[in-house]
């Protein structure tokens, strides 16, 4: 009996041992599944991450939230602060604020919020780790070391930013939500047809070419024109699914001009107006054949720029003693009043979304923000364009804009706008209306590009608070800049007008404007 009971002693170790390998084996997999989906999702958010161009004469440029980190303290409303002393204006001392007695005890409960000195004279020096985090940081503000009016007189304030490409360390930052898996849509058969159809466009400036296909065929596939040096009738054309749709920059019609690519559209360059519609008869050949590369997992990124300042909107005003300044309209385009700039904050943030359905390589709908207000817009692979869908106000009834109906891209990169001074983004260059009662407006063009993909910052959402690696930025949640000032008298009552307004809020206080089409997000 002994030898049976050794040989079956070890039977069940080895079966043990098998069983142990197959779940490292297996984990290792899956680790190495999870792996090339992350790249995955990190080569999609830069590959469609946005150009945007700053506001000719910007003078507050973007730049990284851990310098801005070296300029500002956290400080509670004054209402809350109790100074104790102040010593001498020695940069190596420091004066030393307490909050109210209930609040500094819940404070010290939790190390990463337990920073009670603040050291206004020489904070560059300390780490940004030792920021209030989580709900207690709430009622925080991070205050400029120095007055924001002497700010602005010193030209090498930190208020004025960097410009991206001089300074690389200029990032976006790029915060992903990954929804839940969900099973591939996969066509059963390969389908591969041929149909004739006709070039024709109503429109003489159009760059793009419309194409009619069957309703056979994949609205959301994306397509690849590719075309001879120049097309005769009956010549065929040839559609392919595939990951980054362009028209070939030599593409000619007959009796017509190159039609313009991508990269040229921005430029100085005006598209040609000599096309002609067409009406030769062409033979499409379209393959409905599922992608080889596929993504299994949906997921939608934000994309944030931050500036150290937002400059106010100059308004024409009048002052009525002790009620205070009064916005009044401009009659025959000149101020009978005074002008006056109104609304200017420290810290900045703007931000544009996109969403990734399952099995897509390209987003399908695209959130562009302006103050506050947004517009949402579908992806259309066949043009490369996002098309506008609908526009929401997320407060302010007298915020209505206007936004423009197309978003061009520039190989697969978004292109937005900057407004000058306070950084609102638009999809088309030009003067905008955003506000009606005062007419406040936001004026953009061409001035500095600025390509985000160069320099991106990515986090994941699903498990920001738990990951070691989140920055303690990320996880405050008060407001980034000093506490409104020189307000109207009759603030109060609510007439919100001031000529400094309160630091805006960060990301873990926005609200996504996409959600996962499944039940809830996934785990990373």
């Amino acid at each position: 009996m002994g030898p049976v009971k050794r040989w079956s002693d070890g039977k069940v170790t080895m079966i043990i041992l098998i069983i142990a390998i197959k779940i490292i084996l297996l984990s290792k997999v899956l680790a190495l599944e999870q792996s090339l989906k992350l790249q995955t999702i990190e080569e999609l958010v830069k590959e469609y991450s946005p150009l945007v161009w700053l506001a000719p004469g910007e003078r507050f440029l973007p730049m990284s939230v851990d310098e801005f980190l070296k300029h500002v303290h956290p400080e509670l409303p004054d209402s809350s602060i109790k100074p104790i002393y102040d010593l001498n204006d020695d940069p190596d001392k420091y004066v030393e604020y307490y909050s109210e007695l209930k609040e500094l005890e819940e404070l010290k409960k939790n190390i990463l919020t337990n920073r009670i000195k603040r050291n206004y004279k020489n904070l560059g020096n300390e780490s940004p780790s030792l920021l209030p985090t989580g709900n207690l940081s709430e009622k925080w503000f991070l205050v400029t070391n120095k007055p924001i009016d002497t700010l602005k007189q010193e030209k090498d304030s930190f208020i004025y930013g960097k410009d991206p490409n001089i300074d690389s360390n200029v990032p976006i930052y790029a915060v992903v939500t990954i929804c839940e898996d969900i099973e591939e849509n996969s066509l059963e058969n390969h389908i591969f047809e041929t149909k004739k159809i006709k070039i024709v466009s109503e429109n003489k400036n159009n760059r793009y070419i419309p194409v009619s296909l069957p309703r056979s065929f994949d609205s959301k596939a994306p397509i690849h024109i590719v075309m001879a040096e120049t097309v005769t009738q009956k010549e065929e054309v040839e559609i392919k699914n595939d990951t980054k749709p362009s028209i070939d920059e030599n593409l000619k019609i007959e009796g017509s001009s190159n039609i313009i690519e991508d990269s040229n559209v921005w430029s100085n360059q005006k598209p040609s107006t000599d096309w002609q519609p067409s009406n030769l008869d062409t033979v499409i050949k379209y393959n409905t054949k599922p992608l080889n590369k596929k993504l299994a997992t949906s997921f939608f990124v934000d994309y944030w720029m931050f500036y150290p300042y937002s400059a106010g909107k100059i308004m024409c005003s009048i002052d009525l003693g002790p009620l205070g300044p009064i916005p009044i309209p401009l009659v025959f385009g000149f101020c009978l009043g005074t002008k006056k700039e109104f609304g200017g904050h420290i810290g900045d943030w703007e931000h544009v979304s996109l969403y990734f359905p399952s099995a897509k390589l390209m987003p399908t709908d695209m959130y562009v923000s302006a103050h506050d207000a947004g517009a949402y817009y579908t992806y259309q692979s066949r043009t490369g364009t996002f098309d506008f869908r609908k526009q929401e106000t997320r407060k302010g009834i007298f915020q209505k804009p206007n936004f423009p109906k197309t978003v061009r891209t520039s190989k697969n990169h978004p292109v937005l706008f900057s407004a000058e001074g306070s950084h609102g983004l638009w999809t088309a260059p030009g003067k905008h209306r955003y506000v009606r009662v005062p007419r406040l407006y936001d004026i953009n063009g061409f001035g500095i590009p600025w390509k985000t993909w160069d320099n991106i910052d990515i986090f994941y959402s699903n498990n920001m608070e738990k990951d070691p690696k989140t920055p303690n930025w990320l996880k405050f949640r008060g407001k980034w800049g000093n506490q409104k000032s020189k307000c109207h008298p009759l603030t109060n009552m609510g007439l919100h007008l001031c000529e400094v307004s309160d630091g805006p809020t960060g990301i873990p206080k926005k609200v996504p404007h996409f959600q996962c089409a499944a039940h809830h997000t996934s785990t990373i």
